[in-house]
């Protein structure tokens, strides 16, 4: 995101990159080589195919194929976006537990909690909605540009999906850069 950072530092990055992921590939290709050693595959038949397709095998997939499909495949759909597909490699955090026992407190938090949070979260949806309507309401007729882009508070609340983005934003406690109408104000109080 840094261009004047990238473009010094460009073949060191990408040298990185390339060490990483090979590091990656070679331990996913041991693995599979020697599932059927792994007491988790050795008794079950075709122990390989069943450690391609078990949860953490496919998480390292996910994480390695894009960098070669976009070599393999210079201009196809997987090389333009590349970018977005890297974050996938971010799904290697779901392995600590493995490693680390204390991360698995996050998942026993989530189990233990499941129908407050999802009630906590529906809340929250429903309480999206309700002000995103209410600015909708209070800001929609206000064409008055405000703000240093130009663009005004019609266009901004057009209509309820519209609305959304800029609720969130200011339901979050981000501080409004434009004026509000005074049914505004006092929907964002």
């Amino acid at each position: 995101t840094v261009p004047s950072f990238v473009g010094k530092k460009k073949p060191y990055l990408d040298l990185l990159e390339l060490a990483s992921v090979c590091v990656f590939a070679l331990d996913y290709l041991l693995r599979l080589l020697t599932a059927h050693h792994d007491p988790t595959f050795a008794s079950k038949s075709l122990p390989n195919l069943r450690f391609v397709f078990s949860f953490y095998s496919l998480i390292d997939l996910l994480t390695i194929a894009p960098y070669f499909l976009a070599i393999a495949f210079p201009g196809s759909v997987v090389d333009r976006y590349d970018e977005a597909l890297r974050m996938l490699r971010l799904l290697r955090l779901l392995k600590m537990d493995k490693y680390i026992p204390s991360v698995t407190l996050i998942d026993d938090v989530f189990r233990n909690n499941a129908v407050p949070l999802l009630v906590t979260g529906f809340a929250a949806s429903v309480f999206w909605v309700i002000f995103a309507t209410m600015l909708w309401m209070a800001e929609g007729g206000d064409a008055v540009a405000t703000g240093d882009n130009g663009i005004t508070q019609a266009q901004r609340f057009k209509d309820v999906p519209s609305a959304l983005q800029y609720t969130l934003i200011l339901l979050s406690g981000d501080y409004p850069l434009c004026d509000f109408v005074f049914w505004g104000q006092a929907t964002c109080f």
